[in-house]
C-alpha cells in the first residue's frame, strides 16, 4: 500500500556498500545534501548572493530561499523509472511495482521536462507572481536542471515524461511538495527582465554544478538508510555541509591587510613605471577590464598581481586566473607564482594555487602541493603546508578535477588563438593599440 513517504525508496546514488553504510543513498536525501551545500556557498559569498538577488529583484534573504528550494529539486528527474532501472537491485518495487527496463532521456532532461507538473507557481506560492511567466521560470529552472555541464533542451516537450509510470511522477511531486515546505513561506520576487534572467541563469548553473560536486562526495555525505523524515535529515546535514565546504578548500580567504609592491615582491628593489601605475591608478566602480601593455621585461606579471591585490583587498575579487598559450609557459608561471601568490591573502589559511592543464599530473611540483586532508586533519595539514619547501598548496578536492579550478588562483594553458584574435579586434574597434597583453 502506498504511503506518503514512498519517495524515500527511490535511490539517487549507488556505489557499493561500505562499512556502516548501505549500498545506496535516497534521491530525496541527495537532493537535500546538494541544497544544504548551496545554502552554505551562498552564505560564505554574500557579494555573490547580493548580485543574484538584484537580478531576481528580491532581497538577499528571499533570493536565497528560492534558490535553495530550486536546488533541492535539482535531481527530481531521478524519480523516473528510466533512471531507477539503471540499478536493478535498488529498484523501488513497493512504489513502482515489478522491475521493468525503461528508456528515456537523461535524468536532468527529465527533471526539466517535469516543470509543468511540478507547477512552480503553486509550489513556491507568491514567489513567482508580479509578471513571472512560465518561460521566465523555465529560464532559471533549465540552469539548475542542467547541472551536469550539458544544457537541457528548453524546446523539448513535457511529453517526454508521459511514458513514465504515474507512481514515479507522483512520488517526484510528493517529494517536491514536502521539500518546498521546509523552506517556505515564500516572499515575492520582482518583475523579471530578460537580460537579468540570462545573466542569472549562468550564476545559478555554476552554483548548482559546484554544490552537486560537493554534495555528491561520499566522503562528505555517506549513504544513509531512508529512516528519517526530510525535516529531520535536513537538520542533521547542516553542520555536515559546512564542514564539506570548508574541507573542499573553496571558502573565501581574507585578503592581506596591506598589499604593496614591497610586501608582494620583497626582492623587488624598485617598481617599474608600469608597476607603480598599477599600484596607484584610480579604479572605477563596478566591473573592470584592465588591458596592460608594455615592452618585454617591464614586469607585466607583477603589475597584474598588484592590480589583482587591490581588487581582492577591496572585496571586488576573490582570486584570479593566469591564461597562458602553452603548457610549458603555464608550468613556468605556476613555479613563478608559488612564492608570491599567498602574499595576496592573510596567513591564517592558505588559498589554492591550481595548475589546470591536461598534463599537470606530470608536474611534480603541483603534485607535491596537493593537501590530502580530511575533516580532522585540516588544521594540521595547513600548518604543515606552510613549512614545505614549495609554498604552493592546493586543496585535494579542488585538484582532483580541472573543471573545479575556478577558485582562488589558477594557471591555465588552453589554445587561446581565437580568444586573442577577438581581443585584438575589440581593441581595434575601441581605438586602442592593436596588440596587448590581457591580464
Amino acid at each position: 500500500m502506498k504511503t506518503s513517504t514512498d519517495y524515500l525508496l527511490f535511490w539517487g546514488k549507488a556505489g557499493g556498500e561500505l562499512p556502516g553504510e548501505p549500498a545506496w543513498h535516497p534521491a530525496a536525501y541527495h537532493n537535500l545534501d546538494v541544497a544544504a551545500v548551496a545554502g552554505v556557498l551562498l552564505d560564505i559569498n554574500p557579494r555573490r548572493l547580493a548580485s543574484m538577488a538584484r537580478l531576481f529583484g528580491a532581497s538577499p534573504a528571499n533570493a536565497r530561499q528560492v534558490i535553495v528550494t530550486l536546488i533541492a529539486l535539482h535531481d527530481v528527474g531521478k524519480f523516473a523509472e528510466a533512471f531507477q532501472c539503471k540499478v536493478q537491485e535498488h529498484w523501488p518495487q513497493p512504489a513502482l511495482g515489478d522491475f521493468k527496463h525503461s528508456n528515456g532521456p537523461r535524468h536532468d532532461q527529465t527533471g526539466f521536462d517535469l516543470r509543468e507538473k511540478l507547477n512552480f507557481f503553486e509550489l513556491l506560492g507568491p514567489s513567482f507572481d508580479a509578471g513571472w511567466r512560465p518561460s521566465h521560470v523555465a529560464a532559471i529552472w533549465s540552469a539548475i536542471a542542467g547541472h551536469h555541464g550539458k544544457p537541457v533542451d528548453r524546446n523539448g516537450s513535457t511529453e517526454t515524461i508521459d511514458g513514465a509510470r504515474r507512481a514515479g511522477i507522483a512520488n517526484a511531486l510528493a517529494f517536491a511538495t514536502e521539500a518546498a515546505s521546509l523552506f517556505g513561506p515564500f516572499s515575492g520576487l520582482g518583475k523579471p527582465k530578460a537580460p537579468d534572467l540570462a545573466v542569472l541563469s549562468w550564476s545559478l548553473a555554476g552554483l548548482a554544478v559546484l554544490a552537486d560536486w560537493i554534495g555528491s562526495n561520499r566522503d562528505f555525505f555517506p549513504y544513509r538508510r531512508p529512516d528519517k523524515t526530510l525535516a529531520d535529515y535536513w537538520s542533521d546535514i547542516q553542520p555536515v555541509a559546512k564542514r564539506a565546504v570548508a574541507v573542499s578548500g573553496i571558502e573565501p580567504v581574507a585578503a592581506a591587510e596591506h598589499s604593496s609592491a614591497a610586501s608582494l615582491f620583497p626582492t623587488l628593489s624598485k617598481p617599474s613605471p608600469l608597476q607603480a601605475l598599477m599600484s596607484a591608478v584610480a579604479l572605477p566602480d563596478g566591473p573592470l577590464l584592465a588591458i596592460v601593455e608594455d615592452v618585454t621585461g617591464s614586469g607585466k606579471t607583477e603589475a597584474a598581481m598588484l592590480l589583482a591585490a587591490r581588487l581582492i583587498g577591496d572585496s571586488r575579487a576573490y582570486g584570479l586566473f593566469f591564461v597562458l598559450p602553452t603548457m610549458a609557459t603555464a608550468n613556468a608561471m605556476f613555479e613563478q607564482l608559488g612564492e608570491t601568490y599567498r602574499r595576496l591573502f592573510c596567513a591564517a589559511a592558505p588559498p589554492s594555487l591550481v595548475l589546470a592543464h591536461g598534463r599537470r599530473a606530470l608536474h611534480t611540483g603541483f603534485q607535491a602541493s596537493i593537501l590530502r586532508q580530511s575533516l580532522s586533519q585540516r588544521s594540521e595539514r595547513v600548518a604543515e603546508a606552510q613549512g614545505v619547501q614549495s609554498s604552493a598548496v592546493c586543496a585535494a578536492w579542488v585538484a582532483d578535477d580541472r573543471r573545479k579550478s575556478s577558485r582562488r588562483m589558477s594557471v591555465w594553458a588552453p589554445s587561446i588563438r581565437r580568444f586573442s584574435a577577438r581581443c585584438r579586434r575589440a581593441i581595434q574597434r575601441c581605438g586602442c593599440a592593436a596588440s596587448a597583453t590581457v591580464c
